[in-house]
């Protein structure tokens, strides 16, 4: 089962979009005014579901719980983001957004916890 603990989170951030179907999805900022959307540019995880316009609750280091994408899951593994703002597993040359904390074999829409801890897999 996926958990979380202490996070550090980023200040004054607001739902750019709707966004309260994207609990524990990937997200980034998308506008000068603290917004945030979707996104899989850096490693944000979003902790609520938020209306367009509403403060949106992003966890930017800690344990959090992740969405997991399409391709699914194997943990422990480094974590990436797909073009959803999912979980992946992390491939040479991607960027880890953290690793998973649990085992198993996770399906779409499952949730893992992860630690966020960014760093690039070199490529081979």
């Amino acid at each position: 089962m996926a958990f979380e603990t202490t996070q550090n989170h980023w200040p004054g951030a607001i739902a750019g979009s709707d966004m309260s179907g994207a609990q524990y999805y990937a997200v980034e900022p998308s506008g000068a005014n603290g917004e945030f959307n979707v996104g899989n540019s850096v490693p944000a995880i979003l902790q609520n579901s938020p209306l367009e316009g509403e403060a949106a609750t992003v966890a930017v280091s800690g344990i959090t719980k992740f969405a997991v994408g399409a391709a699914g899951i194997e943990c422990p593994n480094f974590v990436a983001i797909d073009a959803t703002g999912r979980a992946i597993e992390a491939e040479p040359g991607d960027m880890v957004i953290g690793q998973c904390y649990q085992v198993g074999i996770f399906t779409e829409g499952s949730l893992i916890t992860i630690n966020i801890e960014v760093f690039r897999i070199p490529s081979a």
